[in-house]
């Protein structure tokens, strides 16, 4: 799942560069916002980056789509 995800965080990056760059979070390769606005938050503009143990994902969404997201069952807050 890992392999899967880590992918598509790659891949994401590539197809978005202008928007977008691969950078390190604390433990994992993350995907960051290319904008100054961004890079004075909490997480200094990451979107999301993948964890090799659980083949989990930690994603940074807006706040208008956290109830869809979770009443879906996508995600938790």
């Amino acid at each position: 799942m890992y392999e899967a995800l880590a992918g598509i965080v790659v891949d994401f990056e590539r197809t978005h560069p202008a928007k977008c760059y691969l950078g390190r979070s604390t433990f994992n390769t993350a995907i960051f916002a290319r904008s100054t606005g961004y890079s004075r938050t909490k997480y200094h503009g990451a979107i999301c980056h993948a964890h090799p143990n659980d083949g989990g994902i930690h994603l940074n969404i807006h706040p208008a789509d956290i109830k869809t997201v979770v009443e879906a069952g996508w995600g938790e807050n």
